[in-house]
């Protein structure tokens, strides 16, 4: 079960692999039909299934329900990451007019990947398009780390952060 905004989406047939879908189909004469984007590759989930999947499942030393239980082991730290990241700004960030204030100290004892999820919930507001680089990333928590007291990161045109 997944929350998106304003709905909730259930995949009942998730785990269920195709093969037992379709001869469930035809044992019980279950009308069954496939739209043709599925074989289109174009889309992501369509090219793991298509292509990925398949060679997964060739692979005995593979099982696409342990990847399928990591993926979800991997959504629930996600969530739980975005919980403490939303926690970590209620306590140590301050929203003044056009000025984002963070307790430094407070954020360079965050691990790597919540620092991520803090900077890109407070910067999602101002930062559209493409993601930012894991690079950029990098070279931000080093400046911010680095014990010089103050310090400009020019993040884009638009925007920079101040230390």
């Amino acid at each position: 079960v997944e929350e998106r905004s304003g709905y909730r989406l259930v995949r009942p047939l998730l785990h269920t692999d195709k093969q037992a879908i379709k001869a469930y189909q035809a044992e019980y004469q279950v009308p069954y039909f496939e739209d043709a984007s599925n074989q289109d590759n174009h889309y992501v989930r369509n090219d793991i299934r298509n292509r990925i999947f398949p060679t997964i499942d060739s692979n005995d030393h593979l099982d696409i329900a342990q990847l399928l239980k990591l993926k979800a082991w991997h959504d629930e730290q996600f969530d739980l990451l975005h919980q403490a990241a939303d926690d970590f700004i209620n306590q140590h960030v301050t929203h003044e007019s056009e000025m984002i204030q963070v307790d430094r100290t407070a954020f360079n004892r965050l691990s790597h990947s919540l620092k991520t999820i803090v900077l890109d919930q407070l910067l999602e507001a101002y930062v559209s398009g493409a993601p930012i680089s894991e690079q950029a990333y990098k070279e931000w928590f080093a400046q911010i780390e680095n014990s010089q007291s103050q310090a400009i990161i020019y993040a884009t045109d638009k925007w920079n952060i101040q230390i």
